[in-house]
């Protein structure tokens, strides 16, 4: 018997390391004459520069340490909406939908409020909700600028069945502002509807401590063409906008900044779509901290972008839809949208709605995304990714401050110049 032991390999030895100088120095010599920049260097349409190799730099990996530690999410909150056509058909479509997995109910009622449709009676709205365990499954509302009458009907509901106001969940996503750049013909006082919305936070903070009412939406400039940096800018300035009018009702900040849900709309590009989730945490704790608030935590719900759906193909939106869903999920996104595959050009039926929701139950009970906390940490990539994003995104609210804020900036023209400036000169490509 041979008792001669084999020694290991040791490739370490055999491929000393390299510095990124040596390396670029390196390549460069390859390329002879075109230059690095031009042959390896491509740019996001916020003018942010994609490296071809990242190092774990210690500015890079201090991000992690910045983003608000959250808690394992399990079983994730699957969130879906509901449009209509009817009350008979909604009720069946969330019953099915509850019963194939999804955790939670957003009635989007905006568009019936824009063509001048009166919001459904208590009676109604009771009918929606027949035979649901509303014990287990928290209902939110999005009414655009009738939210007053979305938190009425929610209440009547919480008490008629007497549920306890010290636990009850749901949210209104009450954004006026919102509601008017979607349809600035609709008529509202955008001044009164602020007014009221800061009343109602006050109400709602004090009786109902696990309601939001604000749910910061920028689909509406999302759909227009907006970058990531420009979508993130306008929904802290936004926020920023309804966080004055609560403080000046003498809310305390960290009461305010409780009553906040924040709704991205996601493309398919994987990282940066991560890297908007986790700059929006980044740009939202910098606004917190500058207001004295203890707590800097975000809630955020990310949905399938309607920009990314196509209506030729519709199996194409299964892939696209599973993008989205993805880096949501790997982002830590706190509530998730996941998109039929028809919802482009019809009312989601039963088939594309049970597509819809096992594409998120899927990727959290069986691909495990939701087992770590924060996936994209010791990415040298995707931690200066998330920089770059968030100091874009920094500058660019800092521009519709000096603008007058959010809603200053929508009234004079000032935001949809930008609006048309990102979609005719870079493209909408998400």
């Amino acid at each position: 018997m041979n008792d001669n032991k084999v020694s290991p390999l040791n490739f370490a030895e055999d491929f000393p390391p390299v510095s990124y100088d040596d390396w670029r120095r390196s390549v460069e010599a390859i390329l002879h004459r075109e230059s690095f920049e031009d042959a390896l260097v491509s740019h996001t349409r916020d003018g942010i520069a994609m490296q071809p190799i990242y190092t774990n730099q210690p500015a890079a990996s201090s991000v992690s340490s910045l983003l608000a530690p959250r808690a394992l999410r399990s079983p994730l909150d699957i969130r879906q909406e509901y449009a209509g056509p009817s009350l008979d058909d909604t009720n069946r479509a969330i019953r099915e939908d509850i019963k194939g997995g999804t955790t939670s109910v957003l009635l989007v009622l905006a568009q019936a409020t824009r063509k001048g449709i009166a919001l459904i009676n208590s009676d109604d709205f009771l009918r929606l909700f027949d035979n649901v365990s509303l014990e287990s499954v928290p209902i939110a509302m999005d009414a655009g600028a009738e939210f007053p009458r979305a938190s009425e009907l929610l209440t009547s509901l919480w008490d008629r069945f007497g549920f306890d106001c010290e636990t009850v969940h749901g949210a209104v996503y009450a954004d006026p502002i919102a509601a008017l750049a979607r349809d600035a013909r609709h008529s509202f006082s955008i001044i009164e509807s602020i007014e009221r919305l800061s009343e109602l936070c006050v109400e709602s903070s004090s009786k109902y401590p696990h309601v939001t009412t604000i749910g910061i939406d920028t689909s509406v400039y999302n759909d227009s063409g907006v970058t990531d940096a420009q979508d993130l800018a306008f929904a802290i300035a936004t926020a920023v906008e309804y966080l004055s009018a609560m403080l000046a009702k003498r809310m305390s900040i960290d009461e305010a900044a409780k009553q906040f849900v924040f709704r991205f709309s996601l493309g398919t590009q994987l990282f940066q779509s991560i890297a908007k989730v986790r700059a929006a945490r980044l740009l939202w704790a910098r606004v917190l901290e500058l207001c004295g608030a203890r707590l800097h935590d975000m809630t955020i719900h990310a949905r399938t972008a309607n920009r990314v759906l196509t209506t030729r193909d519709p199996h194409d939106n299964l892939l696209r839809n599973t993008a989205c869903v993805f880096s949501a999920i790997v982002a830590g996104a706190d509530v998730i949208t996941s998109a039929p595959m028809n919802q482009a050009f019809e009312f989601p039926n039963s088939f594309s709605r049970r597509m819809a929701r096992n594409t998120a139950i899927i990727l959290d009970q069986e691909a495990h995304l939701n087992r770590v906390v924060d996936p994209a940490a010791g990415s040298g990539f995707l931690e200066q990714f998330t920089i770059d994003l968030a100091e874009k995104a920094w500058d660019f609210f800092q521009q519709v401050q000096q603008q007058g804020g959010m809603l200053e900036s929508w009234q004079s023209g000032w935001i949809a110049s930008q609006l048309n400036e990102s979609r005719e000169g870079q493209g909408t490509s998400t």
